[in-house]
């Protein structure tokens, strides 16, 4: 199963929590790059106003070979209760070619289920359930959430979790003892 986490990060946050998931899940991880400066109070505000307004930035083309990949988590920021444009434009851009998204998004405050996340099934024509996870937390419990998130999805999709595949190299060691 091929599998790709696409994060986009302004703080750093979403970027370790993509990184955690994309090893869990033996993925590749794509950043969703933005040409805009989003560093400082001034980045802060033109993030802040774009959001509101709901204006979608330019983000640069992906090269990876979208079509192929079974699943796409998009890992990334909530801002003003919306996921953040340059996901918006990521899916967008490429909903022809996605086939299936989970979702993994950080957030200052504890929201309620993002509707962002239906209608971007709906772009992309994907009608089934879908895994989705916001986490409120930073640092450590921001980590362990991202853990859970990734075997949430292994679950979903049928794989075997960490936790079964440490017992099962565990037992082959064992045998191979004796």
């Amino acid at each position: 199963m091929r599998i790709l986490v696409a994060y986009y990060s302004r703080t750093g946050n979403s970027h370790k929590a993509a990184q955690i998931i994309a090893k869990r899940l033996n993925a590749q991880l794509y950043k969703i790059d933005d040409l805009y400066n989003r560093k400082g109070p001034i980045g802060y505000i033109k993030t802040y106003w774009e959001a509101l307004r709901k204006k979608y930035p330019y983000v640069k083309e992906c090269r990876r070979k979208l079509r192929e990949c079974d699943l796409v988590v998009l890992c990334g920021p909530i801002w003003v209760k919306r996921l953040a444009t340059p996901i918006y434009s990521f899916v967008e851009d490429n909903c022809n070619k996605l086939k299936k998204l989970a979702y993994f998004m950080t957030c200052k405050e504890d929201l309620p289920y993002n509707y962002d996340v239906v209608k971007m099934n709906m772009m992309i024509g994907y009608e089934g359930e879908c895994t989705y996870m916001q986490s409120n937390k930073e640092g450590q419990e921001l980590l362990e959430d991202a853990v859970k998130f990734a075997e949430a999805v292994k679950k979903d999709l049928g794989l075997p979790s960490t936790e079964d595949l440490e017992e099962t190299s565990s037992k082959e060691a064992v045998k191979d003892e004796k």
